[in-house]
């Protein structure tokens, strides 16, 4: 056999590889095609290319691989274990080399493809900032609802479940945020957006509401009032001075300003407001006037007022509760004052002065010895007259003898008239009894009866004497 050259098994052997090489020159083959599967990631962003054939029958055998076209024996080695991930959209090539004796050519290309999704982008917030209180500030996120449903908002890298407004816990000084959405759902979204920022202005507190100042001219009382619930208001009287707490409605003596501001815990003081207040004198109540008699009598329900009246016949001043005796009858009219209250308005009354009891004469003779007869004249009703009444009367007729007549007052005389008020009065002529028992007397009696409150009675008595 040409093959064979020398002698023993070493020399076969040589022989038979010269044999087998030059068939393999002749007859060349090729290693299999590498067969992949190729699998998608999240979002298919990657894919993972991996072998599902092996090579352990070929002896020593490398993989390589290469985007686009055929690979050659420089480009790079596949991962024949574990794959290899890959993140380029294309066609990737993959051949097999013999690594060892060369006794096969490469492998025809496999190849594989990978297409990448194009992700949508996450739309960067549009925010709105504001302070809610000294510890809270709000993220309005304006285009909340362009997001798909799982996006998280992250502000200042603390994730808040995705809503139109977040509340987030601050300090009270200027607080500038950072805000990005983020989606790790399924759907084709980049997992991040851009970010934007804005600053929450410093807290400052809310200012009490300026007090309302509230004046009643028809009692010059003050009330103030504030809106803020549970503020307490400082007020006080004139342009300078101390504040003073208010605490409830208040009464001015003089026309003045009144100035008031509020404060409360956690809000600034409140504007300071002001109000001129005109101070108006209270009138004084106007007086009552009544009458018993002839005494009137004056009351008035503003205390300390003094009462001014005229008419009537009499004049003056009281306080309430004085009486004065009136001397006519009339008008009485009366007004009061007092210190601090303007002039009431004047009551007026009309009095009538009583009238005194018409004096009721008795006239009877009476014979005082066995010739002569005298007259006793007497009021009957005297007891229903004031103790302090005068009476005048006057007395006509024929006396002395029957020859003339007496026409002498008989008020408050003596003996032989008696008692001139409650007493039998005798006139001091006398009456003859031949004369009496023969003859007939026209005795007439005048009585007149005055007292200071009243107003005068009279009356005229006649009485017919004799027997004639």
């Amino acid at each position: 056999m040409a093959y064979l050259s020398g002698t023993g098994v070493g020399a076969f052997w040589n022989g038979m590889k010269t044999y087998f090489k030059e068939k393999a020159d002749k007859y060349p083959r090729f290693l299999p095609v590498p067969m992949a599967s190729v699998t998608y990631g999240s979002k298919n962003q990657s894919a993972v290319i991996k072998l599902k054939n092996n090579f352990s029958s070929y002896g020593e055998v490398t993989v390589r691989y290469k985007l686009g076209s055929d690979p050659t024996a420089e480009d790079a080695v596949f991962d024949m274990t574990n794959g290899i991930t890959v993140t380029s959209s294309g066609n990737y090539y993959l051949r097999a080399f013999p690594a060892g004796e060369i006794i096969y050519n490469p492998s025809p290309s496999f190849i594989a493809r990978f297409t990448k999704a194009t992700l949508s982008k996450l739309p960067t917030p549009s925010i709105s900032v504001s302070r809610v209180s000294s510890s809270q500030g709000r993220v309005a996120i304006n285009n909340y609802s362009s997001y798909p449903s799982g996006t998280r908002i992250y502000i200042n890298g603390t994730s808040y479940t995705l809503s139109s407004s977040i509340n987030i816990s601050i300090g009270t000084s200027a607080t500038t945020v950072t805000v990005y959405a983020r989606y790790d759902g399924s759907a084709f979204y980049e997992s991040q957006s851009s970010s934007t920022s804005g600053t929450i202005p410093a807290y400052v507190a809310p200012q009490c509401a300026s007090p309302s100042i509230s004046f009643s001219s028809s009692t010059n009382r003050v009330t103030i009032t504030c809106s803020t619930s549970g503020a307490t208001i400082y007020y006080r009287r004139g342009a300078s001075g101390s504040y003073a707490v208010y605490s409830s409605s208040f009464t001015i003596s003089s026309t003045t300003t009144i100035y008031a501001y509020a404060t409360k815990s956690g809000y600034r003081q409140s504007n300071t407001v002001s109000r001129s207040c005109t101070y108006t004198a209270p009138k004084c109540a106007t007086p009552s006037i009544s009458q018993s008699g002839n005494v009137v009598t004056f009351t008035c329900s503003t205390s300390g007022a003094t009462i001014h009246y005229s008419g009537c016949g009499v004049s003056g001043t009281c306080s309430s509760g004085g009486t004065v005796t009136i001397t006519e009858s009339g008008t009485m009219t009366a007004y009061a004052t007092a210190s601090g209250y303007s002039q009431s308005s004047n009551a007026t009354k009309s009095c009538t002065m009583p009238t005194l009891p018409i004096p009721q004469i008795s006239i009877t003779p009476s014979l005082s010895n066995e010739t002569d007869w005298r007259v006793s004249v007497r009021i009957v009703n005297v007891d229903n007259f004031p103790s302090n009444t005068t009476f005048s009367m006057k007395m006509t007729g024929w006396g002395l003898y029957g020859t003339s007549s007496d026409n002498r007052l008989i008020e408050n005389q003596g003996s032989p008239w008696g008692d001139p008020i409650r007493g039998s009065y005798y006139s001091n002529g006398w009456i003859h009894n031949d004369y009496y028992r023969r003859n007939k007397y026209n005795i007439t009696v005048t009585c007149n009866a005055s007292c200071d409150g009243y107003q005068s009675s009279s009356s005229v008595t006649t009485a017919t004497l004799g027997n004639g």
